[in-house]
């Protein structure tokens, strides 16, 4: 693998030996792939037809957070995870826990 890795660097890649990074196109590319996936999840009849469409979208966005590195994505993606309520304030909100 090494060795592969070795040969695309010396084909004077962009990327000159560290880590390839998408371009900004591609990124916008494969999330507007995701979008569509996820919305043809949504509308599918079939729920098993739809959640496996609902995963390759989410797999998708995957792809772009881990290989394309995008910064303004995954900052959005944290703000939104530190947007979302906590289990324990939604449990306080409900008022019960597991045995009520």
């Amino acid at each position: 693998m090494l060795e592969a890795w070795e040969g695309l660097t010396r084909l004077g890649l962009p990327w000159s030996g560290s880590a390839p990074v998408m371009s900004w196109w591609s990124v916008l590319l494969f999330l507007g792939l995701a979008a569509l996936l996820w919305r043809r999840g949504l509308a599918h009849r079939d729920d098993v037809i739809g959640l496996f469409t609902k995963s390759l979208a989410g797999l998708v966005v995957l792809v772009v957070v881990v290989a394309g590195q995008p910064l303004l994505l995954e900052l959005g993606l944290l703000a939104l995870a530190l947007w979302l309520p906590s289990a324990l304030q939604c449990e306080r909100q409900s008022g019960g826990g597991l045995g009520s």
